[in-house]
């Protein structure tokens, strides 16, 4: 599937993030990272559902974006979307709920979005690895297993934010040498679950 480089318009925000192309030939392109606007020359992959993944080669011109807030994004596959404007993020948002309501034969009015600040999402699923070299806790790379280990998250509270290191000293004891995990953590009224 793949070939020379092409070059594509980003015309809008897939399900999961990706931004979306379609080659002169009518190919459904899915490319990480992008956004619309984005003027990209990519290289073509695999086939994944009705189109081809594409890496980005080359941006010849970007649409509008804004800073990632966090140091791991692009690595870390946790976040998909912080690089969209907030405008944009909200728009792509409120179109996937009106789509899954309306392939369940519903048609209500969606009001706007609500945007959740930063470092106030109150659950999280964690990753981890013990490896020769330690134990990494953090999420897995994007389409990846790898484990992105990080020293926090900046959508997260502090309370979750601040498991990560006793949750690294914990999984060192329970976990083998190649062994893995999933932790799933909550910040409670109560307390950190």
């Amino acid at each position: 599937m793949s070939g020379d480089p092409v070059d594509v318009p980003i015309d809008a925000v897939g399900a999961q993030g990706d931004g979306l192309a379609t080659t002169a030939d009518g190919r459904r392109l899915y490319v990480p990272y992008g956004a619309p606007g984005d003027f990209l020359r990519v290289a073509l992959g695999a086939s994944r559902g009705d189109g081809v993944e594409a890496r980005v080669l080359d941006r010849l011109q970007d649409g509008p974006r804004q800073a990632p807030i966090c140091d791991h994004f692009g690595t870390c596959g946790g976040c998909s979307t912080q690089h969209l404007p907030d405008a944009t993020y909200r728009a792509w948002k409120g179109e996937l709920l009106v789509q899954a309501l309306v392939r369940r034969g519903l048609a209500p009015g969606v009001e706007d979005l609500v945007r959740v600040p930063p470092a106030s999402r109150r659950r999280a699923t964690f990753a981890a690895v013990k490896t020769a070299r330690g134990v990494a806790v953090g999420f897995l790379a994007r389409r990846d297993r790898r484990v992105i280990d990080i020293a926090a998250c900046p959508l997260l509270v502090a309370d979750l934010n601040r498991l990560l290191d006793p949750l690294k000293s914990l999984l060192d004891d329970l976990l083998p040498t190649g062994g893995r995990a999933r932790v799933a953590v909550a910040a409670l009224p109560g307390g950190v679950d």
